[in-house]
């Protein structure tokens, strides 16, 4: 988790300067990076990460957070979900906001700071579930399976915990 930590600073202080040349604040990034990790699989707006990202002196501008959004995805650290629509007559609603993820769904836990512990606690069920955040959504929910893989058939499964995270699922 160190190591993601460290990963996440260099990206704050280097990498996203060098992804389209414009200098900007590392503590910022990070926050906006907190954000996005506590609204991962979510159809969060911009506007709302921003408000997030902000901090207590003043919020992001959206014109600042889709900049740190792009160069991000130029990056390779975060893409974005296209929104999807069921069978033509299906009564389902149609899904009109893209979702973001990080690529590595570590990423996320090590920009929110989550430990093992943490994770374990969130798990859906759990006495302490109610948080926003949930390790679900962070880390059992890829965007690229294919339908009927053996990866989609146990992305829900508490037996890909170890998979995932390196930890053991608690046993009932």
């Amino acid at each position: 988790m160190v190591a993601n930590q460290d990963y996440l600073d260099e990206i704050c202080r280097v990498d996203i300067r060098r992804a389209d040349g414009i200098g900007r604040d590392p503590e910022r990034v990070g926050r906006f990076l907190r954000s996005l990790a506590r609204n991962t699989a979510t159809c969060a707006s911009v506007a709302t990460m921003a408000r997030d990202a902000g901090g207590p002196d003043r919020s992001l501008t959206d014109e600042t957070a889709r900049s740190y959004l792009t160069a991000l995805e130029r990056l390779m650290v975060v893409e974005q979900q296209p929104p999807w629509a069921p069978h033509l007559r299906a009564r389902s609603r149609l899904r009109n906001s893209r979702k973001r993820h990080f690529v590595d769904p570590s990423l996320a836990v090590a920009a929110l700071g989550a430990g093992p512990e943490h994770l374990l606690r969130d798990l859906p069920g759990s006495a302490s579930s109610s948080s926003r955040w949930s390790f679900g959504t962070c880390a059992c929910m890829p965007r690229r399976w294919a339908p009927g893989s053996e990866a989609a058939r146990r992305r829900r499964s508490p037996s890909s915990l170890p998979a995932v995270t390196g930890i053991s699922a608690p046993t009932e």
